[in-house]
């Protein structure tokens, strides 16, 4: 199933590189986007060196976000209902 994106006149559509936003470059103007993240060919050439659990490691922020999700902080009366995304992590913690 195909989405469109709606735009409205002087809006900025912030995105990653992917097919959705090139689908919107094309048809608002590429001066509408505002880009972060890799592209497809960037994230090849990372995967013989890019180790995400360092990021955990050595950045407080980065750490902090995932530790206070599986905290329960936001999920009090359901204990354990991010579990599955925990799980889903290659490096569990």
């Amino acid at each position: 199933m195909k989405f469109m994106k709606f735009i409205m006149n002087g809006a900025l559509r912030v995105g990653t590189p992917d097919g959705a936003t090139i689908e919107t470059a094309a048809e608002a103007g590429e001066g509408n986007l505002f880009l972060f993240g890799l592209t497809r060919d960037q994230v090849a050439g990372t995967r013989s060196w890019y180790n995400p659990r360092w990021h955990y490691d050595n950045e407080t922020e980065t750490r902090e976000a995932p530790d206070l999700v599986f905290s329960n902080f936001f999920s009090p009366n359901g204990s354990g209902v991010f579990e599955p995304l925990r799980e889903a992590l290659p490096d569990r913690r």
